[in-house]
């Protein structure tokens, strides 16, 4: 299964655009920042990830200013012509 629920913050933001199909989307930088046990230690975990929302979020998200952490859901793709994984976002919300 490919579903991924990240709490993040939004640290960039591209201009929003037109998929060919008309849909608006936004290109986004999300980092994440948490402490967690690994094998009985304390571990400092930090992520930055590209990522891609579209249709009706792309004005909550344009509305949101960086710096805000939000709660994340959605899948990620390796697409051909990147070198990295892109996180496409399905739902935000809240924390």
């Amino acid at each position: 299964m490919n579903r991924v629920e990240l709490s993040a913050k939004i640290v960039e933001k591209s201009a929003q655009r037109f998929t060919p199909a008309g849909l608006p989307a936004l290109d986004l930088i999300l980092e994440h920042e948490m402490e967690l046990e690994e094998l009985g230690r304390k571990r400092q975990v930090k992520l930055s990830i590209k990522a891609l929302v579209m249709g009706e979020m792309v004005k909550a998200i344009n509305d949101a200013a960086l710096g805000t952490e939000l709660k994340f859901l959605g899948f990620l793709v390796s697409p051909k012509s990147y070198k990295t994984v892109i996180f496409h976002i399905q739902e935000v919300s809240k924390l």
